[in-house]
């Protein structure tokens, strides 16, 4: 279905697509505009995933800039994935100073913990990012591509202690709260 208005030779507009013919393409609903170079696809609906940018979304949404290089697959329930050869930013823009806040919350069923920043208004204070967690925040490092896989290097306890190495054995460091 094409939406459009003659613009000298060229048809310009807005499209509703259905594909049925190709294997490659199969089951997708398709929502485009159609400009000087033809018909570009914008927002693609397939297995009940929603992809801007791509035709086969990897995930429930799927925001592709370009074709990423090099990378290994997408991890199981991934529910927003961002895909980019590039710069790639989430980006939560707070119009005016007025103490609040832009940023991740995460939450299970009775708790969780945040990654935000804190817009403050007046003098006698300043703009500030806060990490929180409702029990303790670990540092990890290593090789592996699952979340949890990687080695414990430093964690801070809901106690209030800094622990620099592990957190048993014997390579670790104390700092205690006063």
């Amino acid at each position: 279905l094409l939406f459009a208005d003659v613009d000298g030779n060229t048809a310009v507009g807005n499209s509703i697509s259905q594909y049925f013919n190709s294997t490659s393409n199969f089951g997708i609903l398709s929502l485009g505009t159609v400009g000087y170079n033809g018909v570009e696809q914008t927002l693609n609906i397939r297995q009940g995933n929603v992809g801007i940018g791509t035709t086969s979304p990897g995930a429930l949404l799927n925001i592709s800039q370009s074709v990423p290089t090099g990378t290994g697959g997408i991890p199981a329930n991934t529910s927003l994935l961002l895909d980019s050869n590039s710069h790639n930013y989430i980006t939560f823009r707070n119009t005016a100073d007025n103490a609040s806040y832009a940023g991740l919350q995460f939450l299970d069923n009775n708790a969780g913990g945040y990654l935000v920043f804190q817009n403050w208004s007046g003098s006698t204070a300043s703009d500030s990012l806060l990490l929180g967690a409702y029990e303790d925040i670990y540092f990890q490092t290593g090789t592996s591509g699952t979340v949890g896989g990687k080695n414990t290097v430093m964690s801070i306890r809901q106690s209030g202690d800094v622990y620099l190495g592990p957190s048993s054995g014997t390579f670790n460091t104390v700092f205690g709260y006063p």
